[in-house]
């Protein structure tokens, strides 16, 4: 534990030593494994680091805070569903001792985890659904509902988020369920809004071949662009390694 005196030329010292535990209490850790949650990244090289590199990622106390904030929606929005009579939610495996549920392939290495399955939404109510939530800042919450109008809710997502896009795809596809409920929320579950989606197999198993060269690759695959400026390399955390080294 450090020293408080070090925080006190801060701004907010109180503040800066709660920065400093929330980044010295998290779990870096590094895998060999593709989550459905990232095939979708348009950068195939950006996901063969992410899994050949052993350099665990450290955030920062405010991304921190948004991931923390993110879980907490998440449950408060699975309370709120289940308030609606014939709604069943699962956000649970009995089979896994009560843990979220899993789905993998490509021995294990393909893997991915549910926020649940639904059934009864008044929209659908004899369908099941694999539910996923996500929280969002406010811009692109209005992205969504300005998607939604333009394209048709079952078209909205595929515009707005292709990593959540391929991530719910792949999903459906594990879980052989060929609907998707997502609730989306802003911070705080101000705002809440939701999109339903087709399964779209011919994607869904291009997803899954995509994860296994990426996996088989025993070099880096070919790298989204050439300029390290670009939009898709500037804030990326291989940057470097990718371009210079």
């Amino acid at each position: 534990m450090p020293d408080l005196s070090e925080f006190i030329n801060k701004p907010d010292p109180t503040l800066e030593a709660i920065n400093f535990h929330i980044e010295m209490e998290q779990t870096a850790y590094t895998t060999k494994n593709i989550g459905f949650g990232v095939i979708g990244e348009p950068c195939s090289r950006k996901i063969w680091y992410n899994i050949n590199i052993e350099e665990p990622e450290i955030f920062k106390a405010e991304t921190l805070r948004i991931f923390r904030d993110g879980h907490r929606a998440e449950a408060y929005m699975a309370e709120d569903l289940r308030r609606i009579k014939g709604i069943e939610l699962y956000t649970h495996d009995p089979n896994r001792g009560g843990k979220q549920y899993k789905l993998d392939d490509l021995d294990g290495r393909f893997t991915g985890r549910l926020d649940g399955v639904i059934k009864g939404i008044i929209q659908a109510p004899k369908t099941f659904h694999t539910w996923e939530h996500k929280n969002v800042k406010d811009e692109k919450f209005d992205k969504l509902e300005k998607l939604k109008l333009k394209f048709g809710e079952k078209q909205a997502l595929q515009n707005w988020n292709i990593i959540y896009y391929a991530q719910v795809q792949s999903n459906m596809k594990y879980s052989q369920l060929d609907r998707s409920y997502m609730t989306v929320s802003t911070p705080g579950l101000r705002r809440v809004t939701s999109v339903r989606t087709d399964f779209n197999k011919p994607y869904a198993d291009a997803l899954t071949d995509k994860a296994r060269r990426i996996i088989e690759s025993k070099e880096p695959m070919t790298r989204i662009s050439d300029n390290k400026e670009s939009f898709d390399c500037k804030f990326c955390r291989w940057k470097d390694i990718c371009h210079e080294k």
